[in-house]
């Protein structure tokens, strides 16, 4: 399915106008500024990686990656953020190989344990997770908060 032209590396923040038109497909519009300047950020903290695949020299897929401590256990757990193929290269293995190098990278970290979300509950996401293995353990909710103002103590 793959030729010798698919390369996975690690992001750079001159890639933040494929990754804003990456993460616009999956529902999250940024511009390339505002990505870059998220991708500075996340670049800066060792616990974070996040790699890209480059088909003939185009950005057509990324996954991000943390690791860290956790309450639920002893040991160091991964959590894959965020994994995107734009919808022309899906099921071409481009996710396969994805994982594969946010797996490699989190056990090099320590990981004994790797969980992802999905921001929907579409029958190939969950399709794609059981085919690597990975087991339904939960559901994920969100909120949205505001931090508070500069000067406001945080118990009030």
């Amino acid at each position: 399915m793959l030729g010798s032209d698919v390369t996975i590396r690690e992001v750079k923040s001159t890639d933040a106008p494929y990754i804003t038109q990456l993460m616009t497909e999956i529902g999250f519009p940024s511009n390339p500024q505002q990505m870059r300047n998220r991708l500075l950020k996340i670049e800066r903290d060792p616990t974070f990686r996040t790699f890209v695949c480059e088909v003939s020299g185009l950005i057509v897929g990324m996954i991000g990656i943390r690791v860290g401590c956790s309450y639920h256990t002893d040991g160091v757990d991964a959590h894959i953020l965020v994994l995107v193929v734009h919808p022309k290269f899906r099921r071409r293995g481009i996710g396969k190989l994805l994982v594969g190098a946010a797996e490699k990278w989190a056990t090099r970290q320590g990981a004994n344990r790797i969980f992802m979300t999905s921001q929907i509950d579409e029958a190939t996401a969950v399709e794609f997770a059981e085919k690597k293995n990975y087991l339904r353990s939960g559901q994920r909710f969100t909120k949205q908060v505001e931090p508070p103002s500069p000067g406001r103590p945080l118990n009030q």
